[in-house]
């Protein structure tokens, strides 16, 4: 087991109160992994991101265990936490513009992650090996001009552009686990669909475990091999892709499947794309026992007394009384 998460639960101290955003997560990645990590705005998506990159900001309270080869990454110094960025976990960011250093060139980060890379590996920096690495990690991102990309600044670049150059970076660090989120969604589908095939090479010719952050159950489906399902900070679906897409067990995750476009769905003008009636709930105020109760279309009176349990059941764990 690569990365090992236990009893992982985040909260955020503000002006009023204590907001409870990840509740006793628990999670297992294994190497070589792509997993998918889907929910609506607010799930806790990017917290959980965040914990594993120790990229919270200061007002997060965290408890529980994050391991990596057996190291909890939660008791490591500050000074620790550095040195394990990049080599041992890399993060692709949101928005592309806001990955890279905008004074700096290109070439420049490049080689600051070489640099970094060999002297972690014990190697003794040099400069035209850290340049060798770069120019080939941007031709292995199927830049036709590495050298012209090198010199240009980030702002010469368009949204994929970057994207590929955050990636590049990933390919020169190898890090044991990749955490992308939403890498996509500043992009239009076109170049999407091109970094979605960059991550999965990457997948395979480095062997790096994915996760991969996103609101787009239908994307997570394309890349991923695993799907995890988040609703207000809690695990409510954990399974192998096609399973849990073809035969979903969770109304939560049932309802996010409906509301996917389908061409077929809309021969007859009559058929309506459905939605889920409501809105995710506010960490301020959660709903007591099951939290998607409120939007729930099997919703008994238990769900509204107690929360489930996450089960396991046969390849795959739910959180809902109808399994119990």
């Amino acid at each position: 087991m690569l990365l090992s998460i236990r009893n992982l639960s985040v909260s955020y101290r503000t002006i009023y109160g204590k907001l409870n955003v990840l509740d006793n997560v628990d999670l297992d990645i294994d190497r070589g992994e792509i997993v998918g990590i889907v929910g609506e705005s607010g799930s806790g998506k990017s917290t959980l991101g965040q914990a594993i990159t120790r990229l919270l900001p200061p007002s997060a309270v965290v408890n529980g265990s994050i391991q990596i080869d057996g190291k909890d990454l939660l008791s490591l110094s500050e000074g620790e936490v550095t040195k394990y960025r990049g080599t041992s976990v890399f993060m692709v960011l949101q928005n592309p513009f806001t990955s890279l250093n905008p004074v700096k060139t290109v070439g420049y980060q490049l080689l600051e992650a070489a640099r970094i890379k060999m002297e972690r590996s014990g190697e003794k920096w040099n400069e035209d090996k850290g340049y060798e690495m770069s120019i080939n990690a941007l031709k292995d991102l199927r830049f036709p001009d590495p050298d012209v990309i090198m010199r240009k600044y980030p702002h010469q670049l368009s949204g994929g552009q970057i994207q590929r150059v955050v990636l590049a970076m990933s390919l020169i660090l190898k890090p044991k686990v990749l955490i992308a989120d939403e890498p996509t969604s500043a992009l239009d589908v076109t170049i999407q669909a091109q970094v979605v095939n960059l991550f999965k090479e990457l997948n395979k010719k480095l062997d790096i475990s994915i996760l991969f952050i996103t609101h787009d159950i239908s994307l997570a489906y394309v890349i991923s091999s695993r799907l995890v399902v988040l609703y207000a900070g809690r695990i409510m679906e954990d399974g192998d892709v096609e399973s849990v897409i073809r035969e979903p067990s969770h109304p939560y995750t049932q309802k996010l499947i409906a509301g996917v476009p389908d061409m077929s769905k809309f021969v007859s003008p009559d058929v309506k794309l459905e939605s889920i009636p409501g809105q995710p709930p506010s960490f301020m105020q959660l709903p007591s026992g099951c939290k998607f109760n409120p939007r729930c279309p099997f919703v008994m009176d238990v769900c509204k007394q107690r929360e489930p349990e996450l089960i396991k059941m046969d390849k795959r764990r739910v959180r809902c009384w109808l399994y119990e």
